[in-house]
C-alpha cells in the first residue's frame, strides 16, 4: 500500500494482518516507540504471531513501519490491523502473491474462533520460537552460520560404512578447539516515531525500529555477472574422475533447520535451496555442483557430530540450479572415510585460511590454497568508516586496559598475519589480550576477534583488512568476504568459467586430499 504526504508517496509491504478487540487489545503506544532492541523484537514477534497470513516479506533492524487500523465486523469493538514495512531504497515494491499462505497457528480474539468455528491455540510457545528463529536467521548466509557454529573436534565416520577409519587411527591429528556458538546480539539506540491520523474509524501510525541496520550478508556480494578481465593462470588441479548421478527412486532425505524452521525434504530440494541462497542466478553449472556437494558434506558432518537438524539458509531455487544439483545430490566429500567438515565462503583474500586460524582446530584437508581470481569478485573490497570518538568509545569498552594515547594512529596495530593474508595478532593500546564477550573467555586480540567481538556490528566483511587513520576517522578496508576457509564461491565460479574446471576439480583444489563419492 502507499501513504501519500503532499506530493510524495511512501510505499509499504504488508508484513502482518490480524484482528484485535477488547479481549485481545492492541497497544498502539508500543508500536510507535522502540526505545531498545528488546521492545523492537517484541513488536516483531507480536505482529508475526498474530498475522493471519505468512507474508514473503523480510524485516531488518532499522526498518520503518506503518500500522493501519480500521473497524471490522468480527465483534462490536473489533478492529482489523495491517502492518506495513517501508520499501527500502532500490528495493522492488512488488510482493510475490503466490508465496502468501494462511498461517497455521495464529493468535486472534475469541470472536474470531467463534466466527470461523476453529479452535484457539492452547500453546503458542512453538509459534513464538518459530518467528524468533525466522527473524534471527532470515538474512544470514550459510557462511555466516558456519562462522558461528563449533567445528567438531573430530570428523566422525558413518558407523555403517564398510572400511571406515575410526578417529585416532587415520594417522592425522585433529586439535581440540574452542569456538563460540549462537548469534551475536544487536546493539540498539533509541528512536522516536510520529503518527498521522486517517479519520475517525481508521488510523495510520508510523514507526522506526531501534538499532542500526545490520551490514549486508555475504550473499549480497554474489551478483549474476562475472567481471571479464584476465588474471594470471593458476596451476592445474587433479583430473576429474567418474561422474555420479543420484537415483530419484531412492533419493536421500535430509533434515535441516532451514531459515529457522525444521524441515525434511529430498537432498535435491534442500541443497538446491541452499545453492540458490549462496550463488548468482546465472552462474556456471559446475560452480552450482561444487557448492551442492560442499553443503551436503557440511550437513552430514554436523549430523554425524550429533546435530540432528543443522541450521542452513535457503530460498526458492531456479530451474538451472535444480538441474545442476540433481546430478550430484547423492555426493559428499570424505577424508580417511569420514564425511568432512566443509565450510565455504563468498570470496577469499588471495588464498584460503587454515581451519585452525578460523575455528582453532586443524584439518589436513582445510589448509591454505591459492584462489587467484577472487580479487575480481563483486564486493571483494569494502571500507568501514568509524569516527575518532566513536572508536575511542569502542576500544575503551571492549579493551578497558588499553592505553589510548594522543596519537590515534598508534591505537591499533597489526603485528602479524595468518594463512591467506588474514590479520593475525594485533595490539590495541598496548594490550594483546582482552575479555572476549562473544567467546565468553579471555582471548588474544587478532583479526577474527577484532571483526567479531570488538567492532562487531559495523559490517567488516572479512578478517583480511588494513586500518588507517586520516586525522578525523578510522578507515578499515577489507579484502574478501566471509571467514575465508574452504570453498571460495567466487573462486569456484571463476575456475569453472576461466579454466574449464568441473566440480570435482574445484572441490579437490579447495579441500586438499579429499575424495568425492556417493553417500
Amino acid at each position: 500500500f502507499a501513504f501519500y504526504t503532499g506530493s510524495t508517496a511512501q510505499k509499504y509491504k504488508v508484513v502482518s494482518a490480524f484482528y484485535t478487540d477488547a479481549d485481545l487489545p492492541l497497544d498502539t503506544d508500543s508500536m510507535l516507540n522502540f526505545d531498545n532492541y528488546h521492545d523492537y523484537l517484541e513488536f516483531v514477534l507480536n505482529i508475526k504471531v498474530r498475522s493471519l497470513y505468512q507474508m514473503p516479506v523480510d524485516i531488518l533492524e532499522g526498518d520503518s513501519f506503518m500500522t493501519l487500523v480500521a473497524d471490522a465486523d468480527l465483534s462490536g469493538d473489533s478492529r482489523m490491523v495491517v502492518v506495513g514495512r517501508l520499501v527500502r531504497q532500490d528495493e522492488d515494491a512488488a510482493v510475490d502473491e503466490t508465496q502468501i499462505t494462511p498461517a497455521d497457528t495464529t493468535l486472534q480474539p475469541a470472536a474470531y474462533y467463534t466466527r470461523t468455528g476453529t479452535l484457539a491455540p492452547q500453546n503458542l510457545s512453538d509459534t513464538y520460537t518459530y518467528w524468533q528463529n525466522w527473524y534471527l536467521v532470515q538474512n544470514m548466509t550459510n557462511t555466516d552460520i558456519q562462522q558461528q557454529v563449533t567445528m567438531p573436534e573430530i570428523d566422525m565416520p558413518d558407523m555403517d560404512m564398510p572400511g571406515a577409519i575410526l578417529p585416532g587411527n587415520e594417522g592425522d591429528s585433529a586439535s581440540s578447539q574452542q569456538a563460540h556458538s549462537g548469534s551475536s546480539a544487536a546493539s540498539s539506540s533509541g528512536s522516536t516515531s510520529g503518527s498521522s491520523s486517517g479519520g475517525t474509524n481508521a488510523s495510520a501510525s508510523a514507526s522506526t525500529s531501534a538499532s542500526s541496520k545490520p551490514a549486508s550478508s555475504a550473499a549480497d556480494a554474489v551478483s549474476s555477472n562475472v567481471p571479464g578481465t584476465q588474471p594470471p593462470v593458476s596451476a592445474s588441479p587433479p583430473a576429474s574422475s567418474e561422474v555420479y548421478a543420484p537415483d530419484p527412486s531412492t533419493e536421500e532425505m535430509l533434515t535441516v533447520t532451514m531459515n529457522g524452521t525444521v524441515m525434511t525434504d529430498t537432498a535435491t530440494n534442500i541443497l538446491s535451496m541452499i545453492v540458490s541462497s549462496e550463488m548468482g542466478t546465472r552462474w556456471s553449472e559446475e560452480a552450482y555442483k561444487a557448492q551442492a556437494v560442499a553443503a551436503h558434506s557440511w550437513i552430514i558432518n554436523q549430523q554425524n557430530s550429533g546435530i540432528a537438524a543443522p541450521s542452513v539458509a535457503g530460498k526458492a531455487p531456479t530451474v538451472p540450479v535444480i538441474d545442476a544439483v540433481s546430478q550430484v545430490s547423492n555426493l559428499v566429500m570424505r577424508y580417511n572415510g569420514a564425511v568432512i567438515f566443509a565450510p565455504y565462503t563468498a570470496s577469499v583474500a588471495g588464498a584460503t585460511q587454515n581451519s585452525a586460524d578460523v575455528w582453532g582446530g586443524s584439518r589436513p584437508y582445510l589448509v591454505s590454497v591459492p584462489s587467484v581470481y577472487d580479487s575480481e569478485a563483486s564486493g571483494f573490497y569494502g571500507t568501514v568508516t568509524i569516527g575518532l570518538e566513536e572508536m575511542r568509545g569502542i576500544l575503551n569498552a571492549k579493551v578497558p586496559g588499553a592505553n589510548l594515547g594522543d596519537d590515534p594512529a598508534s591505537w591499533i596495530t597489526i603485528d602479524g598475519y595468518t594463512s591467506g593474508t588474514y590479520v593475525g595478532q594485533m595490539t590495541i593500546g598496548g594490550e594483546t589480550t582482552f575479555y572476549n564477550a562473544v567467546a565468553g573467555r579471555t582471548t588474544a586480540i587478532n583479526g577474527r576477534w577484532f571483526r567479531e567481538a570488538i567492532v562487531n556490528g559495523y559490517g567488516l566483511r572479512s578478517a583480511a583488512f588494513t586500518v588507517a587513520f586520516d586525522g578525523e576517522k578510522f578507515l578499515i578496508t577489507t579484502s574478501g568476504w566471509g571467514h575465508g576457509c574452504g570453498l571460495s564461491q567466487w573462486g569456484a565460479q571463476f575456475y569453472a568459467t576461466r579454466e574449464g574446471w568441473n566440480y570435482q576439480q574445484i572441490l579437490t583444489h579447495y579441500y586438499t586430499g579429499v575424495s568425492v563419492e556417493p553417500y
